[in-house]
């Protein structure tokens, strides 16, 4: 050992040392929980698809999206202009293809069939869908670690239409 300059006190403090960096710098390396993967830059958190039982949307849906230490939601409506600043939304309209006569379902062509939502939200979020004759939908979205963009199909079910909805 004392030819690799071990045996004394500042040689071990030498191997020591050395030994440190070298796992500090492969745990740097491999992956650092700080770190977002540069494959994932540019990419939503999530992406969220909704359509409704029976066809077409309802004209009055409402996304309310919580996410990150926000105190106030940011509120998307289909029919109202919205200053976006996490939700981005596109609405699929029906078609004669994917409309009452091609499935048998309601919706008739030009109506919104589906809503896609890319949020940008750099962690998880809260969504809560309203429409009148729809109970309320709490959606949960969680980030993956193994993923850039976790997407979430929803779908409205038709209730009561009473006044949780």
């Amino acid at each position: 050992m004392s030819g690799l300059g071990v045996s004394s006190p500042p040689g071990v403090a030498r191997a020591w040392l050395a030994a440190i960096a070298l796992v500090g710098t492969a745990s740097v390396a491999s992956c650092s929980p700080d770190a977002e993967p540069a494959e994932c830059s540019g990419q939503p958190a999530f992406v969220l698809t909704v359509t409704a039982q029976g066809g077409g949307l309802p004209t009055d849906l409402e996304l309310e999206v919580r996410y990150g230490g926000s105190q106030k939601p940011e509120t998307y409506r289909l029919v109202a202009p919205h200053e976006p600043e996490v939700v981005f939304c596109t609405v699929a309209p029906v078609t004669a293809e994917t409309g009452a006569a091609a499935s048998g379902a309601g919706g008739a062509p030009g109506e919104p069939e589906s809503l896609a939502c890319r949020l940008w939200t750099e962690g998880p979020a809260n969504v809560v869908l309203r429409a009148d004759g729809f109970p309320p939908l709490m959606v949960d979205l969680q980030v993956d670690a193994d993923r850039c963009t976790v997407t979430e199909s929803v779908e409205l079910m038709r209730g009561d239409g009473g006044a949780d909805s």
